[in-house]
Protein backbone atom coordinates (compact mmCIF):
# COMPACT_ATOMS: atom_id res chain seq x y z
CA UNK A 1 0.00 0.00 0.00
CA UNK A 2 0.99 3.69 -0.46
CA UNK A 3 0.37 5.91 2.39
CA UNK A 4 0.12 9.93 1.57
CA UNK A 5 -0.83 11.56 4.99
CA UNK A 6 -3.87 11.32 5.40
CA UNK A 7 -4.58 8.49 2.48
CA UNK A 8 -3.54 4.83 1.92
CA UNK A 9 -4.17 3.14 -1.95
CA UNK A 10 -2.77 0.47 -3.40
CA UNK A 11 0.28 0.08 -5.67
CA UNK A 12 -1.45 0.37 -9.34
CA UNK A 13 -1.56 3.86 -8.40
CA UNK A 14 1.87 4.22 -8.51
CA UNK A 15 2.88 5.40 -11.66
CA UNK A 16 0.22 8.42 -11.93
CA UNK A 17 1.15 9.60 -8.58
CA UNK A 18 4.53 9.25 -9.52
CA UNK A 19 4.10 11.23 -12.88
CA UNK A 20 2.14 13.80 -11.42
CA UNK A 21 4.68 14.87 -8.39
CA UNK A 22 7.50 15.16 -10.99
CA UNK A 23 4.91 17.59 -13.68
CA UNK A 24 4.49 19.78 -10.03
CA UNK A 25 8.55 19.70 -8.64
CA UNK A 26 9.15 20.92 -12.86
CA UNK A 27 5.93 22.73 -13.58
CA UNK A 28 4.71 23.91 -10.17
CA UNK A 29 1.19 22.42 -11.11
CA UNK A 30 -0.16 19.08 -12.42
CA UNK A 31 -3.20 18.45 -14.80
CA UNK A 32 -6.30 17.68 -13.50
CA UNK A 33 -7.29 14.09 -13.80
CA UNK A 34 -9.43 10.98 -12.35
CA UNK A 35 -7.29 7.54 -12.10
CA UNK A 36 -9.43 4.68 -11.73
CA UNK A 37 -7.66 1.51 -11.01
CA UNK A 38 -8.89 -1.75 -8.62
CA UNK A 39 -12.30 -0.64 -8.61
CA UNK A 40 -11.34 2.98 -7.40
CA UNK A 41 -10.75 6.30 -8.38
CA UNK A 42 -8.06 8.75 -7.05
CA UNK A 43 -8.55 12.37 -8.45
CA UNK A 44 -5.52 14.34 -8.70
CA UNK A 45 -5.33 18.26 -9.26
CA UNK A 46 -3.40 21.79 -8.49
CA UNK A 47 -5.04 24.26 -6.06
CA UNK A 48 -1.74 26.04 -5.81
CA UNK A 49 -0.73 22.89 -4.18
CA UNK A 50 -1.15 19.36 -5.23
CA UNK A 51 -4.43 17.91 -4.12
CA UNK A 52 -5.53 14.66 -4.06
CA UNK A 53 -8.81 13.09 -3.10
CA UNK A 54 -9.59 9.26 -2.45
CA UNK A 55 -12.42 7.27 -1.21
CA UNK A 56 -13.60 10.13 0.98
CA UNK A 57 -10.22 11.59 1.97
CA UNK A 58 -8.42 14.60 0.68
CA UNK A 59 -4.84 16.08 1.30
CA UNK A 60 -3.10 18.91 0.14
CA UNK A 61 1.05 18.32 -0.73
CA UNK A 62 3.09 21.61 -1.22
CA UNK A 63 6.80 20.93 -2.66
CA UNK A 64 8.37 19.54 0.66
CA UNK A 65 6.00 17.30 1.08
CA UNK A 66 5.48 16.29 -2.64
CA UNK A 67 9.39 15.84 -2.81
CA UNK A 68 8.93 13.59 0.03
CA UNK A 69 6.38 11.19 -1.55
CA UNK A 70 7.87 11.16 -4.86
CA UNK A 71 11.22 9.55 -3.21
CA UNK A 72 8.87 6.85 -0.99
CA UNK A 73 6.46 6.05 -3.73
CA UNK A 74 9.59 5.81 -6.32
CA UNK A 75 11.37 3.58 -4.23
CA UNK A 76 8.13 1.11 -4.21
CA UNK A 77 7.58 1.39 -7.66
CA UNK A 78 11.58 -0.48 -8.15
CA UNK A 79 10.85 -2.43 -5.08
CA UNK A 80 7.88 -4.63 -6.17
CA UNK A 81 8.25 -3.84 -10.00
CA UNK A 82 5.44 -1.84 -10.47
CA UNK A 83 4.82 -1.52 -14.65
CA UNK A 84 2.25 1.07 -16.42
CA UNK A 85 0.92 -1.30 -19.59
CA UNK A 86 -1.48 -0.55 -22.36
CA UNK A 87 -4.97 -0.27 -21.26
CA UNK A 88 -4.12 0.96 -18.17
CA UNK A 89 -3.42 -2.42 -16.96
CA UNK A 90 -0.77 -2.16 -13.97
CA UNK A 91 1.34 -5.07 -12.51
CA UNK A 92 3.44 -5.82 -9.76
CA UNK A 93 5.26 -8.69 -7.98
CA UNK A 94 5.21 -9.04 -4.32
CA UNK A 95 6.60 -11.73 -2.79
CA UNK A 96 4.97 -14.62 -4.04
CA UNK A 97 2.38 -13.28 -5.54
CA UNK A 98 1.85 -11.07 -9.01
CA UNK A 99 -0.73 -8.51 -8.72
CA UNK A 100 -2.82 -7.11 -11.65
CA UNK A 101 -4.57 -4.45 -11.72
CA UNK A 102 -7.17 -2.66 -14.32
CA UNK A 103 -9.82 -0.16 -14.00
CA UNK A 104 -12.42 -1.89 -12.84
CA UNK A 105 -10.82 -4.55 -10.68
CA UNK A 106 -7.33 -5.96 -9.28
CA UNK A 107 -6.43 -9.92 -8.78
CA UNK A 108 -3.85 -11.28 -6.66
CA UNK A 109 -2.14 -14.36 -8.71
CA UNK A 110 0.37 -16.98 -7.47
CA UNK A 111 2.86 -17.55 -10.11
CA UNK A 112 2.04 -20.74 -10.40
CA UNK A 113 -1.16 -19.48 -11.67
CA UNK A 114 0.23 -16.83 -14.12
CA UNK A 115 1.77 -19.90 -15.52
CA UNK A 116 -0.98 -21.57 -16.46
CA UNK A 117 -2.16 -18.49 -18.11
CA UNK A 118 0.62 -17.62 -20.08
CA UNK A 119 0.90 -21.36 -21.39
CA UNK A 120 -2.91 -21.04 -21.97
CA UNK A 121 -2.60 -18.09 -24.04
CA UNK A 122 0.74 -19.29 -25.79
CA UNK A 123 -1.67 -22.82 -26.96
CA UNK A 124 -4.86 -20.73 -28.04
CA UNK A 125 -6.35 -23.68 -27.34
CA UNK A 126 -8.85 -22.66 -24.60
CA UNK A 127 -12.93 -22.81 -25.70
CA UNK A 128 -14.52 -19.48 -23.94
CA UNK A 129 -15.00 -19.80 -20.28
CA UNK A 130 -12.62 -23.11 -19.80
CA UNK A 131 -11.15 -23.29 -16.16
CA UNK A 132 -7.98 -24.76 -17.07
CA UNK A 133 -6.59 -27.26 -14.57
CA UNK A 134 -4.05 -25.22 -11.99
CA UNK A 135 -6.65 -21.90 -12.02
CA UNK A 136 -8.74 -21.05 -8.71
CA UNK A 137 -12.23 -21.90 -8.83
CA UNK A 138 -13.02 -18.38 -9.26
CA UNK A 139 -11.19 -17.87 -12.31
CA UNK A 140 -12.41 -18.07 -15.46
CA UNK A 141 -10.09 -18.20 -18.88
CA UNK A 142 -10.59 -18.21 -22.32
CA UNK A 143 -8.29 -17.21 -25.72
CA UNK A 144 -8.37 -16.42 -28.84
CA UNK A 145 -7.92 -13.47 -31.83
CA UNK A 146 -4.55 -13.29 -29.73
CA UNK A 147 -5.79 -12.10 -26.39
CA UNK A 148 -6.69 -13.96 -23.44
CA UNK A 149 -10.22 -13.20 -21.50
CA UNK A 150 -9.75 -13.58 -17.29
CA UNK A 151 -13.35 -13.44 -15.54
CA UNK A 152 -13.41 -13.44 -11.93
CA UNK A 153 -16.34 -15.35 -10.56
CA UNK A 154 -16.82 -13.89 -7.45
CA UNK A 155 -17.13 -9.85 -8.70
CA UNK A 156 -18.81 -10.83 -12.30
CA UNK A 157 -15.78 -8.39 -13.63
CA UNK A 158 -13.41 -9.14 -16.51
CA UNK A 159 -10.16 -8.32 -17.93
CA UNK A 160 -9.14 -8.77 -21.60
CA UNK A 161 -5.29 -9.34 -22.15
CA UNK A 162 -3.18 -8.84 -25.17
CA UNK A 163 0.65 -9.91 -26.13
CA UNK A 164 2.27 -7.38 -24.39
CA UNK A 165 0.35 -7.95 -21.20
CA UNK A 166 0.97 -11.65 -21.60
CA UNK A 167 4.55 -10.76 -22.24
CA UNK A 168 4.97 -9.31 -18.98
CA UNK A 169 3.67 -12.05 -16.63
CA UNK A 170 5.68 -14.02 -18.31
CA UNK A 171 8.85 -11.60 -17.48
CA UNK A 172 7.62 -12.21 -14.12
CA UNK A 173 8.12 -16.17 -13.89
CA UNK A 174 11.79 -15.95 -13.76
CA UNK A 175 13.40 -16.37 -10.66
CA UNK A 176 13.93 -13.60 -8.56
CA UNK A 177 17.33 -12.65 -6.88
CA UNK A 178 17.37 -13.58 -3.01
CA UNK A 179 16.68 -11.08 -0.72
CA UNK A 180 17.72 -11.03 3.01
CA UNK A 181 15.58 -12.00 5.96
CA UNK A 182 12.15 -10.34 5.97
CA UNK A 183 11.10 -8.55 9.47
CA UNK A 184 8.53 -8.97 11.42
CA UNK A 185 5.76 -6.37 11.43
CA UNK A 186 6.63 -5.06 14.84
CA UNK A 187 4.02 -2.58 16.08
CA UNK A 188 4.65 0.65 17.84
CA UNK A 189 3.80 0.74 21.15
CA UNK A 190 0.62 2.70 21.98
CA UNK A 191 -0.71 4.74 24.69
CA UNK A 192 -4.33 4.70 26.72
CA UNK A 193 -5.57 7.71 27.61
CA UNK A 194 -9.13 6.67 29.44
CA UNK A 195 -9.78 3.85 27.51
CA UNK A 196 -8.93 5.74 24.36
CA UNK A 197 -6.00 4.69 22.13
CA UNK A 198 -3.32 7.69 21.40
CA UNK A 199 -0.39 6.71 18.75
CA UNK A 200 2.49 8.05 19.05
CA UNK A 201 2.73 9.92 15.52
CA UNK A 202 -0.04 12.40 18.09
CA UNK A 203 0.66 11.79 21.16
CA UNK A 204 3.64 14.98 21.31
CA UNK A 205 0.62 16.81 20.25
CA UNK A 206 -1.75 15.66 22.17
CA UNK A 207 0.38 15.94 25.37
CA UNK A 208 1.21 19.66 24.53
CA UNK A 209 -2.39 20.26 24.40
CA UNK A 210 -3.33 18.90 27.70
CA UNK A 211 -0.44 20.40 29.04
CA UNK A 212 -2.51 23.98 27.95
CA UNK A 213 -5.01 23.10 29.11
CA UNK A 214 -4.27 21.88 32.42
CA UNK A 215 -2.24 25.39 33.50
CA UNK A 216 -4.46 27.96 31.58
CA UNK A 217 -7.58 26.28 30.57
CA UNK A 218 -7.55 27.09 26.81
CA UNK A 219 -8.54 24.18 24.38
CA UNK A 220 -6.72 24.13 21.19
CA UNK A 221 -8.54 22.37 18.74
CA UNK A 222 -7.16 19.80 16.45
CA UNK A 223 -7.57 17.04 14.07
CA UNK A 224 -5.19 14.27 12.71
CA UNK A 225 -6.10 11.61 10.52
CA UNK A 226 -3.89 9.46 8.87
CA UNK A 227 -4.56 6.33 7.41
CA UNK A 228 -4.72 3.92 10.22
CA UNK A 229 -6.23 5.85 12.96
CA UNK A 230 -8.21 9.39 13.69
CA UNK A 231 -7.76 11.74 16.51
CA UNK A 232 -9.81 14.56 17.36
CA UNK A 233 -9.19 17.27 19.77
CA UNK A 234 -11.82 19.74 21.11
CA UNK A 235 -14.03 21.58 23.81
CA UNK A 236 -16.33 19.92 25.58
CA UNK A 237 -18.72 20.26 28.68
CA UNK A 238 -16.80 18.44 30.70
CA UNK A 239 -13.68 20.37 29.69
CA UNK A 240 -11.82 18.98 26.71
CA UNK A 241 -12.70 16.21 24.30
CA UNK A 242 -10.66 13.46 22.88
CA UNK A 243 -12.13 11.40 19.97
CA UNK A 244 -11.22 8.88 17.38
CA UNK A 245 -13.38 7.22 15.01
CA UNK A 246 -15.34 4.55 17.52
CA UNK A 247 -14.16 6.21 21.44
CA UNK A 248 -14.98 9.36 22.90
CA UNK A 249 -13.33 10.46 26.26
CA UNK A 250 -13.60 13.39 28.09
CA UNK A 251 -11.55 15.52 30.88
CA UNK A 252 -11.29 17.79 33.24
CA UNK A 253 -8.21 20.06 34.02
CA UNK A 254 -7.78 18.21 37.08
CA UNK A 255 -7.99 14.72 35.36
CA UNK A 256 -5.68 16.38 31.97
CA UNK A 257 -3.05 17.46 34.80
CA UNK A 258 -2.77 13.73 35.43
CA UNK A 259 -2.81 12.39 32.07
CA UNK A 260 -0.22 15.08 30.71
CA UNK A 261 2.10 13.04 33.56
CA UNK A 262 1.10 9.88 32.44
CA UNK A 263 1.66 10.56 28.43
CA UNK A 264 4.59 12.28 29.08
CA UNK A 265 5.73 9.34 31.22
CA UNK A 266 5.38 7.25 28.59
CA UNK A 267 7.20 9.36 25.96
CA UNK A 268 10.26 9.23 28.01
CA UNK A 269 9.58 5.61 28.81
CA UNK A 270 10.31 4.97 24.99
CA UNK A 271 12.13 8.19 24.40
CA UNK A 272 10.24 9.32 21.77
CA UNK A 273 11.89 12.36 19.57
CA UNK A 274 9.84 14.32 16.77
CA UNK A 275 10.98 16.59 13.59
CA UNK A 276 8.70 18.29 11.34
CA UNK A 277 9.76 19.09 8.08
CA UNK A 278 6.97 20.87 6.25
CA UNK A 279 3.70 19.10 6.18
CA UNK A 280 5.79 15.66 6.94
CA UNK A 281 6.07 14.81 11.31
CA UNK A 282 8.59 12.15 11.61
CA UNK A 283 8.50 10.06 15.39
CA UNK A 284 11.55 8.41 16.18
CA UNK A 285 10.85 5.88 18.96
CA UNK A 286 13.06 3.06 21.24
CA UNK A 287 13.08 0.72 23.60
CA UNK A 288 15.59 -1.39 24.74
CA UNK A 289 16.84 -3.05 21.55
CA UNK A 290 13.69 -1.96 19.46
CA UNK A 291 13.21 1.07 17.42
CA UNK A 292 10.66 2.43 15.15
CA UNK A 293 10.32 5.39 12.80
CA UNK A 294 6.72 6.89 12.10
CA UNK A 295 5.63 9.37 9.33
CA UNK A 296 1.79 9.19 9.02
CA UNK A 297 1.42 5.47 8.51
CA UNK A 298 4.60 4.39 7.32
CA UNK A 299 6.09 2.74 10.65
CA UNK A 300 9.58 1.04 9.98
CA UNK A 301 10.74 -1.06 12.54
CA UNK A 302 14.78 -0.41 12.67
CA UNK A 303 16.99 -3.03 14.63
CA UNK A 304 19.27 -1.31 16.84
CA UNK A 305 23.06 -1.79 16.35
CA UNK A 306 21.17 -2.16 12.56
CA UNK A 307 23.89 -1.06 9.64
CA UNK A 308 21.93 1.46 7.70
CA UNK A 309 24.44 0.99 4.39
CA UNK A 310 22.65 1.66 1.10
CA UNK A 311 22.01 -1.54 -0.61
CA UNK A 312 20.09 -1.73 -4.35
CA UNK A 313 16.60 -3.01 -3.78
CA UNK A 314 17.10 -6.46 -5.89
CA UNK A 315 20.84 -6.78 -4.99
CA UNK A 316 22.09 -9.27 -1.69
CA UNK A 317 19.84 -8.48 1.25
CA UNK A 318 21.31 -5.76 3.83
CA UNK A 319 22.62 -6.64 6.94
CA UNK A 320 19.47 -5.24 8.84
CA UNK A 321 17.11 -8.09 8.21
CA UNK A 322 15.38 -7.67 4.74
CA UNK A 323 15.25 -3.18 5.59
CA UNK A 324 16.29 -1.93 2.23
CA UNK A 325 17.71 1.01 1.68
CA UNK A 326 18.64 3.64 -0.16
CA UNK A 327 20.05 6.83 -0.79
CA UNK A 328 18.06 9.18 -3.54
CA UNK A 329 17.29 13.29 -3.83
CA UNK A 330 18.63 14.22 -0.14
CA UNK A 331 16.75 11.16 1.53
CA UNK A 332 17.77 8.14 3.04
CA UNK A 333 14.74 5.84 2.14
CA UNK A 334 14.16 2.65 4.36
CA UNK A 335 11.62 0.09 3.22
CA UNK A 336 10.63 -2.93 5.15
CA UNK A 337 9.80 -5.46 2.40
CA UNK A 338 7.14 -7.29 4.24
CA UNK A 339 5.12 -4.75 5.29
CA UNK A 340 5.69 -1.91 2.37
CA UNK A 341 6.26 0.64 5.05
CA UNK A 342 8.43 3.11 3.47
CA UNK A 343 9.71 6.43 5.05
CA UNK A 344 12.81 9.30 3.89
CA UNK A 345 14.95 10.79 6.08
CA UNK A 346 17.10 13.59 5.58
CA UNK A 347 20.23 13.46 6.98
CA UNK A 348 20.03 15.82 9.99
CA UNK A 349 16.93 13.42 10.29
CA UNK A 350 19.13 10.39 10.38
CA UNK A 351 21.10 11.49 13.99
CA UNK A 352 17.89 10.59 15.60
CA UNK A 353 18.63 6.77 15.02
CA UNK A 354 20.69 4.68 17.56
CA UNK A 355 21.76 2.87 14.79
Amino acid sequence: MINILSIRCGLAFAPYLNESASEFLSKGLVASRVVRQAGSGLIIRSDGEVALRYQGRECLLGAEEVRHYLATIAFRAEVYDVKRLSDEVVTSTVGGDILLSHPQSELWLERAVVAEMVSAFKSQALPGGHVISGLPDWLSVSSGSGRLLLSDGRTGRWVLLGADHMSELERRLEPEEEVGEQQNALVPPTIAVKGLRVHLQSALRLAETLEEFASGGSVVHFEEVTPTYSLTVGSATEGIELRDSEIRVALTAREARKWVSIVRGELDRLNVRQVERGGIRTVFASLEDVQWILQWGDEVFVPRGATLTVNHPRAQGSQSRGLLVKQTGGFRLLLNQATGACVALEDSELTHLGC
